[in-house]
């Protein structure tokens, strides 16, 4: 295993326990409990933002610029899609 194959499974393993401490939250029921994983959770989200970084840094995370338009467009259906899906102004409290 080199440094870039260690770095992707560290992200993959960090995005894994992301998700994992997530569920985790949802369903404590008690709120110290609910706290820790919380803060465990932030950590989680930290350090695949650092392994990200590095990554990125080394070239081995490459991200493609997009213009403007397509950004835009993706944001306008988003913004579509999730209106279509909440309730009207209102009705949640």
């Amino acid at each position: 295993m080199n440094d870039r194959d260690i770095a992707n499974a560290l992200l993959a393993l960090e995005k894994s326990l992301t998700s994992g401490l997530n569920i985790a939250a949802w369903e404590a029921s008690n709120d110290a409990l609910h706290q820790d994983l919380m803060n465990m959770l932030q950590d989680s989200h930290q350090a695949a933002r650092r392994i990200y970084n590095f990554m990125f840094a080394q070239g081995w995370y490459p991200i493609d610029v997009e213009d403007q338009a397509k950004v835009d467009e993706a944001f306008s259906q988003f913004d579509q899609k999730l209106k279509g899906e909440l309730p009207p102004q209102g009705m949640l409290q």
